[in-house]
């Protein structure tokens, strides 16, 4: 899949220029097709049936994600606009929350995330109260003036470019040492245990860093070869 872009509630893809768009992958967790009461047909059809709270995506895929979730609350089971938009649950505010979380796991750092929201029934403050990114910019729309675009950028966190620079002084003190000693032990810091166990990840060691401690014996860094 080297599509760059994703729109993981595409319903009936009513936003895009292109709806065929073969830089974009259409997800949602619908696929159905409706006559609505005007004669109008309704159709629904995504590329992945999947749900924006658990996407089937690596991190960092996509360098542009567009978030379209339902914003209605309160609608008819058959109502033109639950079909057309779709409808929230109950648990709507942890639904969103996680759908947040998602769009920006999967959005490269550096990426752009579009939020699209109608307030008609929820206030956007809401809304945005249930992330901690922060938007840059945004528009609002509508014959109401209650449709709000929002541009968000993930930017990478502070933390992780401090982690990096103590996971290299790390490496510089590993170097003289070859790595699997049996029964060597080294105490770390907080912050040089937890740049390890990033190191300790990205080697595949993601099961045995499960509660990683401050003390931990080389041979849990047994990379199979010597660092010199």
């Amino acid at each position: 899949m080297n599509a760059k872009i994703l729109d993981p509630c595409c319903g009936s893809r009513m936003m895009h220029f292109d709806r065929a768009n073969p830089n974009v992958v259409f997800g949602d967790i619908r696929a159905e097709k409706h006559i609505l009461c005007d004669g109008r047909s309704l159709e629904v059809t995504p590329d992945i049936e999947m749900d924006f709270r658990a996407m089937p995506f690596k991190d960092g895929q996509f360098n542009l994600v567009v978030f379209d979730p339902p914003h209605l609350i309160k609608a008819g089971k058959e109502s033109w606009l639950a079909l057309k938009y779709g409808k929230l649950q109950a648990s709507w505010r942890d639904d969103i929350r996680k759908g947040f979380e998602e769009c920006f796991r999967v959005l490269a750092n550096g990426g752009v995330l579009i939020f699209k929201w109608n307030e008609t029934q929820i206030k956007v403050s809401e809304i945005l109260a249930l992330t901690d990114q922060k938007p840059v910019f945004g528009h609002i729309s509508g014959k109401r003036a209650n449709t709000h675009w929002i541009t968000f950028m993930k930017m990478e966190l502070a933390h992780m470019t401090n982690l990096q620079h103590i996971a290299q002084e790390l490496a510089e003190e590993f170097a003289p040492l070859v790595i699997g000693q049996s029964g060597t032990t080294k105490t770390f810091t907080a912050e040089q245990a937890s740049a390890l166990y990033h190191i300790l990840v990205s080697f595949g060691y993601k099961d045995e860093c499960t509660g990683l401690d401050t003390k931990l014996p080389f041979e849990l860094i047994d990379i199979k070869k010597e660092v010199s």
